[in-house]
């Protein structure tokens, strides 16, 4: 759940290069103490609703009612009475900026490649299984595209990062595969867009699908400043960044770490329709559970380097997730037991800021979790800690195991019990809880030689 948002001021004022007048608007800083004291409670009621099913049930249709009361409020502010859809979906943006550049001369929208296109190459897992699950065999190689950054003047961002040219047309490049079908499929039958609100001044786009999750907003919305670094962009001089969100504890810290001012901040989940004079759209990270090498060394680099105690006793640490709804581990008591004479602590890092997680893991020498979002923090671990990962047969997540290739992790699996899917099953059943075989667990730690 977002925060509530913030009050706006209308200001009427010329666009530049014309001689119409457009509508912007500008977020209100009169009240800064509101929205210090708006950031310290909303973590606060957003986990609370997260941890409870029920009260999961009742927040959704009112925080659903409230963003359409809020975009019916802003149509009526919105002199734009009728935006159309894209008109065409651009496959390539490095073709559409030279198509654009030859035909337009005063705003020209340029196109930088940061990290060319490159194929990683991965070690297999180690489990007692007979077979390494063919989800790992898989993806043993895989060719990660252009990070690039591109400046579009003009241009506009829908819903979650979406962005839009000049001349309406729709960059795939800034869409998942999953959503680009699905918008792909609805382009046609859309009658308009959201109301539409127009920004002076510069606008990073850092929000992409399911951006709103702990591993997603750190690996796929956060590593993008560190395209916009790379590219010459200093933080300071952007007017506005577009997050997902600005409501969970991560998210309000982070931003706030890298040094980007609260009232930049502006959530695509109250304002899905943006046009601003500049926009700088750093491109997707990699692709889908796919990390680049580059976004593990900018996390590392901003949250342990110099900022965690070094020389700490290591730690065995058990990863739980009694805090969840889903996905949980049915005998999780029996194995929490277990691993205690292994002298194992027992952690819920729900309860930790971005800083404790990071050198609590960094301090870590073995790691035992089920699949879930505290796994994210494993890129803070030291080269070659032990890393045990419990799966489900029908959820097995080749995320985690990629993510521990790039910083160096000893990395081993474990299927819980139940039949799987059929080999090249292009899903997972990821919400399903997990059984795990406290002899099977016995066996692995054995192999990874835990005593």
């Amino acid at each position: 759940m977002g925060s509530v948002p913030y009050t706006l001021r209308y200001n009427v004022t010329p666009h530049l290069n014309e001689n119409r007048y457009i509508q912007t608007e500008q977020i209100n800083l009169k009240n800064h103490t509101f929205m210090e004291i708006l950031d310290r409670i909303t973590p606060q009621i957003h986990r609370v609703i997260k941890r409870n099913r029920k009260l999961r049930d009742l927040a959704l249709p009112i925080w659903q009612l409230l963003q359409k009361v809020t975009l019916w409020w802003h149509s009526l502010l919105n002199p734009n009475k009728f935006i159309p859809p894209p008109t065409s979906i651009c496959e390539s943006l490095n073709d559409w900026v030279n198509t654009y550049s030859t035909q337009n001369q005063k705003k020209l929208p340029e196109y930088k490649v940061i990290y060319p296109q490159h194929t990683i190459t991965r070690l297999l897992p180690k489990t007692i299984d007979e077979n390494v699950h063919w989800q790992y065999q898989r993806n043993l190689q895989y060719q990660l595209p252009d990070a690039f950054v591109a400046t579009i003047p003009d241009g506009r961002v829908w819903n979650d990062g979406y962005i839009i040219t000049p001349d309406n047309i729709l960059l795939k490049e800034f869409t998942t595969k999953y959503s680009f079908d699905s918008i792909k499929t609805s382009l046609p039958s859309l009658d308009k867009l959201p109301p539409l609100h127009k920004l002076s001044g510069s606008l990073a786009v850092l929000s992409c699908d399911y951006g709103t999750g702990y591993y997603h907003w750190m690996f796929e919305v956060i590593p993008r400043l560190a395209l916009l670094e790379k590219a010459g962009f200093k933080i300071q001089d952007i007017d506005y960044f577009l997050v997902n969100q600005h409501a969970s504890r991560f998210q309000i810290d982070t931003l706030k770490d890298l040094g980007i001012q609260r009232h930049k901040i502006i959530e695509s989940c109250w304002y899905p329709h943006i046009q601003a004079e500049q926009i700088i759209a750093p491109s997707l990270v990699g692709v889908p559970v796919q990390v680049p090498g580059w976004a593990c060394d900018f996390l590392r680099h901003n949250f342990i380097d110099n900022k965690v105690a070094k020389n700490r006793q290591p730690l065995r640490i058990y990863l739980n997730r009694s805090q969840v709804v889903h996905r949980k581990v049915e005998n999780e008591g029996e194995i929490i037991e277990f691993l205690s004479r292994f002298g194992f602590c027992n952690i819920a890092t729900e309860n930790l800021s971005i800083w404790e997680q990071a050198e609590l893991l960094s301090s870590a020498e073995i790691v035992i979790a089920p699949h879930g979002a505290g796994l994210t923090n494993l890129v803070f671990c030291k080269p070659g800690t032990k890393v045990i990962e419990l799966l489900s047969p029908k959820g097995v997540s080749t995320l985690f195991w990629a993510l521990g290739n790039h910083v160096g992790l000893d990395y081993y699996y474990l299927l819980g019990e139940g039949e799987g899917l059929p080999e090249e099953t292009y899903y997972h059943v990821l919400s399903e809880n997990i059984s795990i075989n406290l002899h099977s667990l016995d066996k692995l730690l054995q192999l990874a030689g835990i005593k």
